[in-house]
């Protein structure tokens, strides 16, 4: 499945959604989603 998550900051920028944003993403691509 194709995954885009859109968000005003991404990492490096620290806060609590970016850095959910990445944990979830890095999560979906190691189970073989495009993201």
């Amino acid at each position: 499945m194709k995954i885009l998550h859109v968000s005003h900051n991404y990492f490096p920028v620290v806060g609590g959604a970016e850095v959910m944003i990445q944990h979830l993403s890095e999560g979906l691509a190691q189970r073989g989603h495009v993201v």
